[in-house]
């Protein structure tokens, strides 16, 4: 659920704990060995590089929204970089991805994927477009880090600060014509 959390909006930051980054770091090195299994290992690579993007974004949201509410500009042009790190990443599990769809299923259906990911991919650009706005002066505020941060689950101020199961999918199949 955290690869489609808003890098400033945060949905769901309020399940974000210390150190569940570094966690993601950890798989992405474990299933990086895993990569030249002859018979599965694009899955692994698929895998890896989810972690690996994961391990950047996962607390980009709560990192960002610091900086900000501190007034720190220098602390926040240097958290560009991990921003651009993460445009990197998202590309890589993209093309980790597409690979192993295309193993796996017939290409229709892959341009969901395209529209998510390279959604996705915009977005991540798009807040570090907002963050170097505001470093530069061009904006006196980032209005979406002007929001509180709500409960996902309950709402108001108080924070789960645990994961949480959340897969909320539709189609246009599902809906009653």
């Amino acid at each position: 659920y955290m690869l489609y959390n808003d890098c400033l909006l945060g949905q769901f930051d309020s399940t974000v704990r210390a150190g569940d980054a570094v966690k993601y770091a950890e798989c992405a090195e474990k299933l990086k060995c895993l990569e030249d299994n002859p018979e599965y290992g694009y899955v692994f690579k698929t895998l890896s590089r989810l972690c690996k993007l994961l391990s950047v974004k996962f607390d980009i949201g709560i990192r960002t929204r610091k900086d900000y509410e501190g007034k720190d500009k220098s602390a926040l042009k240097l958290l560009l970089s991990d921003y651009e790190q993460l445009i990197v990443f998202t590309d890589e599990f993209y093309t980790a991805f597409k690979e192993q769809w295309e193993i796996e299923n017939k290409p229709n259906g892959f341009e969901v994927q395209d529209i998510r990911i390279g959604g996705l991919r915009l977005r991540i650009q798009h807040c570090k477009e907002r963050i170097e706005n505001f470093v530069c002066g061009e904006i006196s505020a980032i209005e979406e880090l002007e929001e509180p941060i709500l409960d996902f689950e309950v709402g108001g101020e108080k924070h789960n600060i645990s994961p949480i199961c959340f897969n909320n999918w539709g189609s246009s199949a599902s809906v009653d014509l």
